[in-house]
């Protein structure tokens, strides 16, 4: 019996050691993921570009990050209405985005907006001055 209980508490830390040692290597694989999925879109391959942000979030459902660069895919395709519901996303996952990824979205929402036949989003005071 104790050999029983000792071969269980070693397989549980193995398995412990195993779970958290491929937590770095995971997380760099993403990583390379994501830029070769950035780069397929810069090369125009839009499309490829998205299908792989969606199979990453798959194995990374809250990376806002990701979810931003879904919705940049999506809407280089056309597919306004997932890039709001991906730009959404992107946003809600974080208690202070970025300032570029508040940029995209909220330039994606004018144009959704006015895409969906909607009344504009009021000027704010940096786009009055930036008009002629």
């Amino acid at each position: 019996m104790a050999k029983t209980l000792l071969r269980s508490g070693a397989l549980t830390l193995l398995l412990a050691a195993l779970v958290l040692g491929a937590a770095p290597a995971r997380a760099t694989s993403i990583k390379k993921e994501m830029a070769y999925a950035v780069d397929l879109g810069k090369k125009g391959l839009w499309h490829e570009a998205a299908h792989r942000f969606r199979l990453l979030l798959v194995r990374a459902p809250d990376h806002p990050r990701l979810w931003n660069d879904l919705a940049v895919a999506y809407e280089a395709v056309g597919r306004y209405d997932d890039a709001h519901q991906a730009y959404e996303k992107a946003v809600a996952l974080m208690d202070s985005p970025p300032e570029e990824m508040l940029a995209n979205q909220e330039a994606f929402e004018v144009f959704y907006r006015q895409w969906k036949g909607a009344e504009p989003l009021p000027a704010t005071p940096a786009t009055e001055s930036e008009s002629p």
